[in-house]
Parts: structure tokens; C-alpha cells; sequence
């Protein structure tokens, strides 16, 4: 499979034919490290393992951690290119409770109280889960204090929030805190365009790439095997089997886990073909704010924040 140029960071899921062959991008936190790891070497020969694991991300990296810790099974990891190269190195850095078009008294409406409760605990035990990972290996990722606002940018959304908070309080068992305008105003920040919002309390930021790093250095210390540039050509399955054929090297698997989400090839194997839609999202960063500007401009920098704006 041709690869892409090495100095090239561009990657389009839909035109390009795999992942492989990208340095990472001179990013804004990859300028936060000091001193950049060193880089695995590329997977050579033929190798066996019980769980072939595709994609060093956060999907793939605790992955093969709590196979090990938890069940003592032996996994390896194939990444297309550099550790931090792809989503996990580069978003926004939010640790929240998912977030979607349907608000947890709407889950409630269509699929009962239990389901909304488990869904709600669900993503409750996932934040906690990456807060306990960070305090436990004592990954230096820069997080910041706990809870986030979750902004209205019209009345409309203003009282879907207030809706959500006394859901939330009263049904899951929750906390949540509407926050009027002047609230806001006073206390987080003067946005224009805001209407309230909507305060809780175990949502935190962390510098991603710092968080993927540390995952890294984890899953090697449990002995763990991790090939970087190892792009994934071919995936095949002969007699209960799996080849995961790379440029230069051969894994032999008995089962293989898929944690390369937009970054799967194209044709890649009939399990995954077609089941990925990629998003394109982007983020901008400003340099430091003074105390003035802000408060008379922006936020309280150590609290996340976003605007809904569905409905």
C-alpha cells in the first residue's frame, strides 16, 4: 500500500487509502512536551500474540492495559504511526459524560427511568474511571479542577438545562446546578451570547496528549508490546485466524480488536468496511488571558465549558 508523504500530518479518511506513513502535527499540545518520547520501533518478521489490537489511542492502549491486569491476557499494539498521532493526541481535552440530542429525561421517555439511570451511570463510572487512572499512575496530564458548565445559547435551551437539572437531581441521583445569566456573568464568564447554564460537578480538562503519553508508559510497564509506524495493510482471516500484515512484519492473532475508528483503511476487512462515519472538528487556542481580559471577555480558565446547540 503506498504510503503517505512523512512530512506530511494530513489525513483524509475518505480519499486516502490508510493511515500510515505521518509524523505527527505541530500541534499546540505537542508543544507542551518537554521532551518528546522515543519512538517504538516498527513491527519486523512474524510475531504471535493472544489479541492483536489495532490503533494506539485510548481505545487501544487501556485496552491491551486491562487485558493484561484484569484477565493476564497478552495483547499487542499496532500503531499506523506515532503514539498521540491521531484523535487521542489532538482534541479538545474534555473528560464528560456523553453528550448527544437526547437529554437524560428524554432517554427516560423513549426507553424507561431504568435505561436513562444506567446510561447516566455508565458515564458517570467513565469519568471517574480516567480521574482514578490519572491519580493512580500519576500521569502528569495538567488536569484541571473538577465540573464544567454546559452553556444555553438562547431561552429555549436556557430551560431544556433547568429541565435537565432538576432530572437530574431528583430522578438519577445526581448533581447538577442551573446557573442564571448574572450567575454566570459574575462568577465564570461574560459571554454575549449566553442565556445560563448549566453546572456539573465531575466533568475536567486534561491535556490529551499528555493523558495518551502516560497511558503509553502504563501499558509498557506491564510488558506490553507497542509498534509504532505499523500500519495495518491487511487484515486476514484464514481457519479461526487472523494475519495482521504491516509493512514490514507479520502479527499472528487469535482474536484482533479494531481501535483505529476514522483511521481504518479502506477495503480493510468485511468486519469494519463501511461502519465508520468520520467527523472533522476543529480547535483554536488563544494566548494566556489577563485577569481583565478574562473576566470581561471569556471564562475562568480552569473550568470546561461548551455551547449546546441542538434544539
Amino acid at each position: 500500500m503506498a504510503q503517505n508523504p512523512i512530512n506530511s500530518v494530513h489525513f483524509d479518511p475518505l480519499l486516502a487509502s490508510g493511515p500510515g506513513g505521518l509524523s505527527c502535527p505541530d500541534s499546540y499540545w505537542a508543544s507542551t512536551i518537554a521532551s518528546p518520547p522515543q519512538i517504538n520501533p516498527a513491527l519486523t518478521g512474524t510475531s504471535q500474540t493472544d489479541v492483536g489490537i489495532i490503533g494506539g489511542g485510548y481505545t487501544g492502549l487501556l485496552t491491551a492495559y486491562y487485558l493484561a491486569t484484569e484477565f493476564n491476557i497478552h495483547a499487542t499494539v499496532l500503531e499506523a504511526n506515532q503514539i498521540g498521532f491521531g484523535a487521542s493526541g489532538r482534541n479538545a481535552g474534555f473528560v464528560l459524560k456523553g453528550s448527544g440530542r437526547l437529554g437524560y429525561g428524554q432517554m427516560a421517555n423513549r426507553w424507561g427511568l431504568d435505561t436513562a439511570k444506567g446510561i447516566y451511570s455508565e458515564f458517570s463510572q467513565a469519568v471517574e474511571r480516567v480521574s482514578d487512572l490519572i491519580k493512580d499512575n500519576k500521569i502528569l496530564c495538567e488536569p484541571q479542577q473538577p465540573g464544567y458548565l454546559k452553556i444555553a445559547h438562547n431561552a429555549k435551551a436556557f430551560k431544556q438545562l433547568e429541565q435537565a437539572a432538576k432530572f437530574i437531581t431528583r430522578e438519577l441521583g445526581g448533581q447538577a446546578e442551573l446557573i442564571p445569566l448574572k450567575q454566570l456573568t459574575n462568577e465564570y464568564m461574560a459571554h454575549n451570547q449566553a442565556y445560563g447554564a448549566l453546572r456539573l460537578e465531575d466533568g475536567f480538562g486534561v491535556n490529551p496528549l499528555k493523558l495518551v503519553l502516560g497511558y503509553k508508559q502504563r501499558v509498557e510497564a506491564r510488558g506490553i508490546k507497542i509498534y509504532e509506524n505499523s500500519c495495518v495493510e491487511h487484515w486476514i482471516e484464514e481457519q479461526g485466524k487472523h494475519r495482521l500484515i504491516t509493512e514490514q512484519g507479520e502479527l499472528l492473532a487469535k482474536r484482533v480488536v479494531s481501535a483505529d475508528n476514522a483511521y481504518t483503511p479502506k477495503r480493510f476487512s468485511p468486519r469494519v468496511d463501511g461502519k465508520f462515519l468520520p467527523i472533522l472538528s476543529n480547535i483554536i487556542v488563544t494566548e494566556p488571558l489577563t485577569g481583565l481580559r478574562r473576566l470581561g471577555q471569556w471564562a475562568y480558565y480552569h473550568y470546561g465549558w461548551l455551547r449546546d446547540r441542538y434544539g
